[in-house]
């Protein structure tokens, strides 16, 4: 159901995500993935896929 209202949103809108399951992961083409490295600091990755 979530991956329809995302598919079904028009136009230039910015919609964020937070999800660990990995089909919803595997269908977003623009992301940006934090990863905390547990020492109390995070590092930011920019990825982007081909749909």
């Amino acid at each position: 159901m979530a991956l329809e209202a995302l598919e079904s949103i028009e136009g230039h809108r910015t919609v964020g995500i937070i999800s660990h399951v990995e089909q919803l992961q595997d269908s977003v083409a623009d992301q940006l993935r934090v990863t905390a490295d547990g020492t109390g600091h995070s590092s930011i990755k920019v990825v982007h896929k081909n749909r």
